[in-house]
């Protein structure tokens, strides 16, 4: 999902050539799990087997992580599998497309953690040592704190 800079984006996604599609979120007021129905909706068609959701506050969030999480849903076949240390749940957050038409139906207000919680019992937690996949940067302090400088 893209933003504010949308444009930045796509600039980057054609320079590298990534293979990578951009979702825009008309409407990003309607909150975190209304971008997450964006992005559903372009990809049903191409009927996913599951998707991983990594909020952009989270930017640190290691390859590995991200990589054991999949992993723990190859083996699992899980509804839900994230990150967890002590207790703490993290991102990313991986959706098994049976959990899809529940996220489509969340209450946008409620986001996506009452779909997790109805699927704590079959959810698999990967434990992980990954402070990027637990430590928000949301304000310019967090910024500072995390990389050393003020916002550019």
């Amino acid at each position: 999902m893209v933003g504010a800079a949308e444009q930045a984006f796509q600039l980057l996604v054609e320079r590298e050539r990534l293979p990578v599609r951009l979702v825009r979120n008309p409407d990003p007021s309607r909150g975190q799990l209304s971008s997450l129905h964006e992005a559903l909706d372009d990809l049903v068609p191409r009927a996913p087997r599951a998707i991983v959701m990594a909020p952009v506050d989270l930017p640190l969030v290691a390859p590995t992580t991200v990589r054991a999480v999949i992993e723990a849903w190859t083996r699992s076949g899980a509804t839900v599998v994230r990150p967890s240390r002590g207790g703490r749940h993290g991102h990313p957050v991986l959706f098994d497309a049976r959990v899809f038409p529940e996220l489509r139906a969340a209450d946008l207000a409620a986001g996506a953690r009452p779909v997790v919680r109805a699927h704590a019992a079959d959810l698999v937690d990967v434990p992980s040592d990954d402070p990027g996949a637990f430590d928000d940067i949301d304000t310019p302090e967090d910024y500072r704190r995390v990389f050393g400088v003020g916002l550019p």
